[in-house]
C-alpha cells in the first residue's frame, strides 16, 4: 500500500499482508456497502424580515433541504402572512412542517421526515 492509498483510505495495513476482519459494524458496513451521507443535505437556519428572505427558503425546501424559520422578530401579522406562504409551499412539495416553539417551526419538503419527539 502506498503512502497516498494509507492517506485516502486511513487504513494502517496489516503487518502479515492479510486485511484485518474488522469490527462487527465494519463487515456490517462493507456488506451493505452504506453510503455516508452527502454534503448536499443541508438545514437552512433563518430569520427572514421580508418575503424576498421566505422565496430563498422556499428554494432551499425544494431542493429537499430541510429549513427552521424563527419568525419572532417581525411583527405578527407579517409572521402570520409568511407562515401561511411558507405552509403553502410545504404542502405543494409534499412535505411537511411542525412547531418548535413560539413562532419557530421546521420545515422539510418531499423525501425530509420529521420526527417530533417533543411532547
Amino acid at each position: 500500500m502506498s503512502f497516498l492509498e494509507l492517506l485516502k483510505t486511513g487504513e494502517m495495513p496489516p503487518k502479515n499482508g492479510k486485511k484485518s476482519p474488522g469490527t462487527p459494524y465494519d463487515n456490517y458496513m462493507e456488506e451493505k456497502k452504506l453510503a455516508l451521507p452527502s454534503g448536499d443535505k443541508n438545514i437552512t437556519v433563518a430569520k427572514p424580515q421580508n418575503f424576498s428572505d421566505i422565496q430563498k427558503l422556499i428554494d432551499n425546501l425544494k431542493s429537499k433541504q430541510g429549513v427552521i424559520v424563527d419568525l419572532s422578530v417581525v411583527r405578527a401579522e407579517l409572521a402570520q402572512r409568511m407562515l401561511d406562504f411558507l405552509s403553502g409551499a410545504v404542502y405543494a412539495l409534499n412535505g411537511s412542517i411542525d412547531r418548535v416553539e413560539n413562532k419557530m417551526y421546521v420545515l422539510g419538503g418531499s423525501g425530509v421526515e420529521i420526527v417530533n419527539k417533543i411532547k
